[in-house]
This record gives C-alpha cells, sequence and structure tokens, in this order.
C-alpha cells in the first residue's frame, strides 16, 4: 500500500513537458554536402523516422537529425533503435526551435509501477489502472489524477491540453523492441519507445522501464 500511495504522489506533482525550449532531438550524421544531406534525411524518412536538416550558424557542415522530444528520456528511448539500424554514433543533442520536424512528441508521467496494479477500464475518453490493496485508482483522461473508487474513475473527462495534435497510434517492433508509431495526415512516424497500453486520438499510454506515461504530439 505505502508503495501504491507513492506512484499517486509522483504522478500529481508532474505536468506535460512543453517544447521547444529544454527539448531534444537525434543527432545521426553530419555531411559536408548539403543535396547528400537532404537525400539521407529523405531515405530515413521512409523508415519511419521524423527525420530533417539543420546547419549550426558558423558551420558548414550540415547535420541530419530525427524527432523532437519534450524529454530526455523519450529521446534516450529511441536511441536504441537509431543506433541499431541507423548510425551507432547517433546522440542526443538539443532540439533547435523553428528545425525541420514535423512534430514534438510530449509527455505527462503517470506513475512508476508497483508490484500490484493492473489495468481496470479502458475506453475511448480515458484509461484507469488499479493499484494496491485496497485498490486506488491512476486516470489518465487527457491528465493523470487519482481516483479513490470506481465510480470516480467516469468522471467528466479533462480533456487534451490545446494544441494536441490528432493521430493515430499504434504499437510497432524493431529488433525486439516495442516501439510506438504515430499515423498522421502527413504520413506514419516512429515517435516512442515502449509497450503501448493504451490509445485515443490524441494521446497515447505508453510503459518503458520503470515509467507509465502519456504521449501526444504537438507542433516544434
Amino acid at each position: 500500500m505505502r508503495a501504491a500511495l507513492c506512484c499517486f504522489c509522483f504522478a500529481l506533482g508532474l505536468a506535460w513537458a512543453q517544447p521547444p525550449s529544454g527539448a531534444f532531438a537525434l543527432q545521426v550524421f553530419a555531411f559536408g554536402d548539403p543535396a547528400h544531406a537532404q537525400r539521407v534525411a529523405e531515405r530515413l524518412r521512409t523508415y519511419g523516422f521524423d527525420a530533417y536538416t539543420e546547419t549550426p550558424p558558423g558551420s558548414r557542415w550540415v547535420q541530419v537529425r530525427i524527432g523532437c522530444f519534450g524529454a530526455r528520456a523519450d529521446a534516450e528511448g529511441l536511441l536504441a533503435d537509431v543506433r541499431a539500424r541507423v548510425s551507432a554514433d547517433a546522440l542526443i543533442v538539443p532540439f533547435s526551435p523553428g528545425a525541420g520536424a514535423s512534430v514534438c512528441a510530449v509527455r505527462e508521467l503517470g506513475f512508476i509501477p508497483p508490484p500490484r496494479w493492473e489495468l481496470a477500464h479502458s475506453g475511448a475518453e480515458r484509461v484507469s489502472f488499479r493499484v494496491g490493496d485496497p485498490p486506488r485508482y491512476l486516470v489518465f483522461d487527457g491528465r493523470w489524477r487519482v481516483a479513490q473508487s470506481d465510480a470516480e474513475t467516469h468522471a467528466p473527462s479533462a480533456g487534451l491540453p490545446a494544441g494536441t495534435l490528432h493521430a493515430h497510434y499504434r504499437a510497432t517492433r524493431s529488433r525486439g523492441r516495442p516501439l510506438v508509431r504515430a499515423d498522421l495526415a502527413g504520413g506514419s512516424l516512429l515517435i516512442a519507445a515502449g509497450e503501448l497500453l493504451w490509445t485515443s486520438r490524441g494521446a497515447a499510454v505508453v510503459q518503458l522501464g520503470q515509467e507509465v506515461f502519456a504521449l501526444r504530439l504537438v507542433l516544434p
């Protein structure tokens, strides 16, 4: 029970990570030829990576980068797949506001799973998890909140923050690693590592290691 209460406290003190301030990207290559860098970025996009080119001020090297991540943990999650499939030298760098990423993935950390927890309800507008004994409920309906009973989990939805992009989220795998893909009007992108637990049109709930978090997409 003590572990469960700690998880609830952990969730209540946190909010959506907001880009572009403090966001991150993955740098995979640097080329002297801008045209070649652009061709590489286009090829990476066919694999589902949100790749783009960027030339830092004062540099003659055109860098090929992937993504925009509001939290470093999400950049780290996708880094393993990029290093395995694209470049072993890929690294995390600060995201440059105004860079060419299509979307930015932002998260709200929900809880660290205790030894006893399970999915309680999964619907179109909300998902709830039963934690501890006697049970309490952690609900995501656009925001994370704590419910003391099953009845409280069905309170009116908080709704997602303004600016959230609509996407169809689905689970996929690469070299045995679980990943989350988002299908948007402009194409399909790999946006996070982890097991997809629940999804709506505007958000996904994902477990990666010892964290369960909500993920949504915004414009960079």
